[in-house]
């Protein structure tokens, strides 16, 4: 097993990190998972994503058990995203090698997204920074880091794909490592909400959720 940490925040809201130090056949035999995952897990092709795949599950198992919710069924709904079957608590799942990582809710929605700054990100900034977010974040791999995960992470609370990461989720300036806080704002015609993101960092990660 190699669960990194369980993190209760509040009464309501928890969060589990698991490091993948297995192949996804041994990851396999951990827990039993249902047939509707087996089949997912059978349209993933590379052994790293598969690793990933189950290691999210194993996460979200660990962290349930915890709050020792009980017998429960993992689904995606239309959109794709991760909902815990005849239940009012929520969850959302991630993962970036070798780490994976879930969160649950007792009755907010939550998103949660773990990623490593890279130069990559410079490379794709303008698809995702607005241009009255550039001041802030352009071209340094770990703010640009910082946002993409503030965004990736409400993109999964709010569950729909036609959500525009650059027109849609608005970032604030960010004073990290002083501050280990965000403030975003999703931002639609018909629905406005800001957030308050928390930042961990664990060795090279960053690790955003809704608190």
């Amino acid at each position: 097993m190699a669960l990194t940490k369980i993190v209760k925040i509040n009464d309501k809201l928890s969060w589990a990190l698991w490091k993948i130090d297995a192949p996804w056949t041994d990851l396999l035999k951990e827990r039993e998972i249902s047939q509707d995952e087996l089949a997912l897990l059978t349209t993933i092709s590379h052994p790293i994503k598969k690793a990933e795949f189950l290691a999210s599950r194993l996460a979200l198992h660990a962290l349930l058990t915890s709050e020792e919710f009980g017998e429960y069924v993992l689904q995606k709904d239309e959109h794709g995203k991760p909902f815990l079957l005849d239940s009012t608590s929520h969850i959302s799942l991630a993962n970036s090698f070798p780490y994976a990582a879930a969160i649950f809710h007792q009755d907010t929605p939550v998103g949660i997204d773990i990623e490593k700054p890279s130069e990559k990100l410079i490379r794709v900034q303008h698809k995702f920074l607005h241009e009255d977010e550039w001041p802030d974040f352009r071209d340094n791999p770990e703010k640009l880091c910082l946002a993409w995960c503030a965004k990736e992470s409400l993109y999964k609370l709010f569950g729909r794909k036609d959500l525009s990461f650059k027109a849609n989720i608005c970032i604030h300036k960010t004073d990290y490592p002083r501050h280990l806080f965000m403030k975003a704002n999703i931002l639609l015609p018909d629905h406005s909400q800001g957030f308050e993101l928390q930042i961990v960092r664990e060795e090279n990660f960053f690790i955003l959720f809704n608190v």
